[in-house]
């Protein structure tokens, strides 16, 4: 399957902190299932996000990271406005620290129709947003009509 997974390219403004290994998969029924850029209508479908801290300063952050899952529906219509999924910075965690977080795609969410993913990681810590993200560009996925 060309360009899945895909890679989510890293900034971190942080001296002493890095973010690498990131990934995302697109899969269909289960997190578990091969990558897959064509996926039913009827099916549950989703993004699995992959990545990894190191440094110094991994011990000393507090916050969440975001996980955002776009879609852009080629053609007339925009895709459907999918909501971001949080997961927890464990800042107690072992140097260097892998995370990984899904965003689930019920059934029914996403119209037939051939869609461009992106996809983004943010950090938000106790003072507000943190100058730290990883964007992906994912491949196209039909989505197609299937009893």
């Amino acid at each position: 399957m060309p360009n899945n997974p895909f890679d989510l390219i890293s900034e971190a403004n942080i001296t002493d902190f890095s973010l690498t290994n990131g990934k995302c998969t697109i899969w269909e029924s289960d997190p578990l299932a091969p990558p897959i850029s064509l996926i039913k209508t009827s099916e549950d479908w989703g993004v699995t996000f992959d990545w990894t801290t190191d440094g110094p300063w991994n011990h000393s952050m507090a916050g969440t990271w975001n996980l955002y899952c776009y879609l852009e529906q080629m053609g007339s219509q925009e895709g459907p406005d999918l909501p971001p999924v949080s997961v927890a910075f464990d800042a107690t965690a072992a140097l260097p620290h892998n995370y990984s977080g899904i965003i689930n795609i019920p059934a029914g969410t996403v119209t037939e129709g051939l869609y461009k993913i992106t996809t983004a990681v943010t950090f938000q810590g106790a003072g507000g947003p943190a100058p730290i993200a990883m964007v992906g560009n994912g491949p196209l996925v039909k989505v197609y009509l299937y009893p």
